[in-house]
């Protein structure tokens, strides 16, 4: 028999794993362009296995003429067919089109049946049917010779060289999907969309018990097939034998969370929470991509495909696949890697591929063009991270090691700042009490460094300086023993003590909001505060003295004075903020009589069906500022002064006590107050006695800021305004959760 034409489509096997939020903890790279994904190879496939169960997506590509095409699939057993989901591939490219590595993450750096059988082929047919714009038949594995008859005399004609392979499946009881378009779809689009490879695929499930993909057939099409498989499963899969010509990426598995908010936690933060056992691991589907364009000459034999052993990931070289195998070590805390790991990060090899900027010919290592430097080594370095990172994390689950601890350390002391960083954190989740040296060691040469670019500006050096100096400052306020804080202290005040008199020069635009702070000043201040060193406090008093008294700045060295046990400094803040009352209360779109009094937050169209927690910050009113201040921290660029609450508190009811003041600026305080006590609820009763409808509804959300749901319950018992009432019930059903 001599075919028009043939193209035959292989099978093979995927497996199905948990599928869950993408990427939180990690960098990754470009790898390949979608569209290349999307067009150009012969076959893209789909497979998921679930242990007994097969599903396998394919999508074809054929340029010739379409009513001539052919479409064999041979599969193990028999299949349920059905159209697939068109856009399936293209959601597989873009989940796929980037590399997956993990390391840390700094801040700053998707019926028509029938047909003329031919006799004695009857039992053949299991069922024909149209299947989107294929007709498409299931053949029993019922003898080679039926079943060829049935394809002649139903016109899907096949090639005489095909015959024996074809025959083989038959006899090992296979089954054959055939495929050719149907003759009511031959349209000039569908003929474009085949020719494209965009034609919708077909999807097949049926029983297996391996991971198998039968490639003899495939053998007779004319010239070379590339094919894009994509495997998911409980693990990652490599062709069993021998790996050459394939391109193989890995994404997914087990990623470490934290039940805390981990946007607001720093990266010492969260490798201190894993060190604790606080944390736990995610299973994000793994996924394996492959990639090769066979030669006919290469299939003769099926591709059978087992689990992956990632030395055979890293045997493929290049630094996307060091970087993902190290992160499958890592997210998998498999000792196996450890080897392969430290070879990775010998110091030859550090050298080798992070030479020294005095020794190289990138930028000179001096002044603004080390941020150049910084950021030529990002790229270059981002598997090596992922090496650093992958032992922290086998640390964490198999306990510490010797040979681990020495290569961490010698990275946390290597001239290139994202190694030594990634150290940092590695060596903090491996519970390493001796970083606090090396970290006091680097610490002023990045203060010294600061002064030559001026501080920690909003870009450049300034930012590359600040993301070091944050992660050094974080650990030694979490884990620095008393001698190591008290040093750190001391470099602190050395620095302040250095800085002119004009150095600080605004802090925040509103003095009694949490003032985020971006200044090398401030900055400084900031971090003296957080040590609680007394010894702080002479230094931030002569600085105090000799500043001018504008935009906050005075105030704000107070309460770093406060913060450090000053007790002169809070009635002095008390009288400030007194003062402050009337341009607080003009800012913030608060007025003093009539109905103008009520805050724009409250309109009922905007907020009445938003629950308190999730009120965005639409307008810059009293009481919307009140909500938005007390969820306010750290954003990972700016700053907040760290002052004790017992000590903001004190200052908040000195006010209370001691000055005339505005009832709405009373509530404006009393939603400051950290931790609340029996005054500060008698006098919110006070106001509320009042019966002044936006007043008791702003009462009603500072007590929710409070949490204080025993008031609330009260004061609905008590009976209120309708509009009131509603905005009781809302703040107490958030407090209690959902039923």
């Amino acid at each position: 028999m001599k075919a028009k034409s043939l193209l035959v489509a292989v099978v093979c096997i995927n497996f199905l794993a948990c599928l869950s939020a993408a990427l939180a903890d990690g960098k990754v790279f470009l790898k390949y362009n979608k569209q290349a994904d999307i067009l150009q190879p012969t076959q893209k496939v789909y497979l998921r296995w679930d242990g007994s169960e097969e599903k396998l997506v394919i999508q074809t590509k054929y340029e010739g003429p379409a009513e001539e095409m052919v479409w064999i699939v041979p599969v193990p057993a028999e299949p349920k067919v059905t159209k697939g989901d068109p856009n399936l591939f293209e959601k597989l490219s873009v989940e796929t089109r980037r590399s997956d590595i993990s390391h840390t993450d700094f801040p700053y750096l998707d019926d028509i049946g029938g047909g003329s059988a031919a006799r004695g082929a009857r039992d053949v047919v299991q069922w024909r049917r149209r299947i989107g714009d294929y007709d498409v038949a299931l053949l029993k594995p019922a003898g080679g010779e039926n079943v060829l008859r049935w394809l002649s005399a139903n016109q899907f004609i096949i090639e005489d060289k095909a015959v024996p392979v074809l025959e083989d499946y038959i006899k090992e009881k296979w089954w054959m999907v055939a495929a050719r378009i149907h003759p009511d779809a031959l349209t000039d689009i569908t003929r474009n969309r085949l020719a494209q490879g965009l034609l919708d695929p077909l999807d097949m499930t049926f029983p297996s018990a391996q991971c198998i993909y039968p490639l003899r057939l495939t053998q007779f099409v004319a010239g070379p097939v590339e094919e894009l498989i994509y495997i998911e499963g409980q693990s990652h899969f490599q062709p069993v034998g021998s790996s050459k010509g394939w391109e193989m990426d890995v994404f997914g598995g087990p990623q470490r969370i934290t039940s805390e908010n981990q946007k607001h936690l720093s990266s010492v933060e969260f490798a201190t929470l894993a060190a604790a056992g606080k944390t736990t691991k995610n299973v994000v589907r793994h996924l394996t991509k492959l990639r090769k364009v066979f030669q006919p000459g290469e299939m003769k034999s099926d591709v059978v495909f087992e689990k992956m052993d990632y030395v055979n990931l890293l045997s493929l070289g290049g630094n996307d696949h060091i970087g993902q195998a190290a992160t499958q070590y890592g997210r998998h805390s498999d000792p196996a890697g450890i080897p392969h790991l430290l070879s990775l990060l010998s110091a030859n090899e550090l050298q080798r591929r992070l030479p020294a900027a005095e020794n190289s010919q990138g930028p000179h290592p001096r002044g603004q063009n080390q941020y150049a430097v910084v950021l030529s080594q990002l790229p270059q370095c981002e598997h090596l991270r992922g090496c650093i990172w992958a032992l922290g994390e086998i640390v964490l689950e198999h306990g510490r090691d010797r040979a681990i601890e020495d290569t961490l350390v010698r990275c946390a002391r290597h001239h290139s700042q994202p190694i030594r960083m990634e150290a940092y954190i590695a060596l903090t989740k491996a519970g390493f009490s001796d970083l606090g040296g090396i970290l006091l060691d680097r610490f002023p040469r990045i203060l010294d460094r600061s002064k030559e670019y001026r501080g920690f500006g909003w870009s450049g050096e300034g930012w590359i300086l600040r993301s070091e100096a944050d992660v050094i400052t974080d650990w030694i306020e979490q884990h620095g023993t008393p001698a190591n804080k008290h040093a750190f202290a001391g470099i602190l005040m050395k620095a302040i003590g250095e800085l002119p008199a004009r150095a600080v020069t605004k802090t925040t635009t509103d003095e009694w909001d949490h003032p985020v702070l971006y200044g090398w000043p401030e900055w400084l201040i900031a971090r003296a505060v957080d040590t609680r060193d007394s010894d702080v406090l002479p230094i931030l008093q002569k600085l105090r003295e000799s500043v001018p008294d504008a935009n906050g700045v005075v105030s704000f060295l107070l309460k770093a004075e406060a913060a450090c046990g000053s007790r002169e400094a809070i009635p002095v803040l008390a009288r400030r903020m007194a003062e402050d009352q009337s341009r607080i209360l003009r800012a913030r779109n608060v007025h003093t009589g009539g109905n103008d009094s009520v805050p724009a937050r409250m309109n009922e169209q905007l907020f009445a069906r938003v629950p308190l927690e999730q009120r965005p910050p639409m307008l810059d009113s009293l009481t919307q500022r009140i909500i938005r201040n007390r969820g306010a921290r750290s954003d990972g660029v700016g700053r907040i002064l760290d002052v004790p609450a017992e000590t903001v508190d004190a200052i908040i009811r000195t006010t209370l006590s001691d000055h005339e003041l505005d009832d709405w600026y009373v509530l404006y305080l009393l939603a400051q107050i950290k931790k609340p006590q029996d005054r500060d609820r008698e006098m919110i009763l006070s106001l509320w006695k009042k019966k002044d409808l936006p007043k008791q509804m702003t009462i009603v959300d500072v007590l929710w800021l409070w949490q204080d749901s025993k008031t609330l319950l009260a004061l609905r018992a008590q009976g209120a305004n309708g509009e009131v009432l509603s905005e009781l019930d809302r703040a107490v059903t958030s407090l209690k959760g959902p039923q």
